[in-house]
């Protein structure tokens, strides 16, 4: 995933970062994993305080909003800024309730109010939502949608980069949550997909690591029930290490019997 890294990486964390990012991909193709390598690798930039939610622990939009806060109060008390305008602005955002009147306009001003002085510190908030396709039933209004991409794009350009992991495009989730496609077209879309040659060839590197030397016929019986996507193969890896420091014979006769005995269990699990 070299490649891949490298781009997101310049994206997130390079002299002109995107305001927004949409990273699409089947279920465990490695989506979240990719992004956790990029942040792992960029964690020395001090001026950048990373919020990472998910969205599908998020029972509704409150707990959406302030779940934001709470990671954004925490960073910020973490690099010793934490003020008495902060402090004010969190005070009135923890008297709203989503049954208050005009509770959005209400929450909006503290919150950026929150936003800009983190920005007067010369930070920058890059904000990761892991399992975005929640926000089908977590944000329901059109106007959260848009406020995330204000948030984003529009108050403070360059000084806020929103990542957005889900796998379905995002088009698709604003149309079923009512929302107005405000983010597609607006977020560059990296889609994830499986391993490339590259790919391959280093993950058959790292098996030599372990004594284990495929032949043509042991890969492509892994590339054929695997089609070369990342959590199969390391399933798959995992057990002919096994194999291997027990002894046993590791071949493409041994790949059949894997694929045959975890058909039921993990591999059909992963396909439903």
């Amino acid at each position: 995933r070299r490649s891949e890294l490298d781009r997101l990486g310049e994206w997130m964390f390079g002299a002109a970062p995107c305001c927004g990012l949409s990273i699409v991909g089947p279920h465990r193709i490695g989506k979240s994993s990719l992004v956790a390598q990029v942040l792992r690798e960029h964690a020395g930039q001090e001026n950048v305080l990373v919020i990472r939610m998910n969205v599908g622990e998020c029972p509704d939009v409150t707990a959406f909003w302030y779940m934001f806060v709470e990671e954004l109060e925490a960073a910020l008390r973490q690099k010793g800024i934490w003020d008495e305008s902060l402090e004010k602005a969190r005070t009135k955002l923890e008297c709203l309730t989503n049954g208050d009147k005009n509770w959005y306009m209400r929450m909006r001003q503290p919150l950026i109010s929150i936003l800009s002085r983190t920005w007067e510190h010369g930070l920058r908030v890059l904000w990761v939502l892991d399992e975005f396709d929640a926000a089908r039933w977590v944000l329901d209004g059109r106007c959260y949608f848009q406020f995330i991409r204000t948030l984003s794009s529009e108050l403070d350009q360059r000084k806020m980069t929103t990542v957005l992991i889900s796998r379905s495009p995002v088009a698709e989730i604003e149309h079923s949550a009512d929302g107005i496609s405000s983010f597609h077209g607006v977020f560059p879309s990296f889609t994830l997909y499986g391993f490339n040659d590259q790919d391959m060839a280093e993950f058959y590197g790292a098996m030599t690591d372990y004594d284990i030397f495929p032949d043509g016929e042991m890969k492509a019986r892994l590339e054929y029930y695997c089609g070369r996507i990342p959590f199969l193969l390391s399933m798959f890896a995992r057990e002919l290490v096994e194999d291997r420091m027990q002894q046993r014979e590791v071949d493409a006769a041994r790949v059949d019997e894997i694929f045959a005995r975890r058909l039921r269990g993990d591999i059909e699990d992963f396909y439903k």
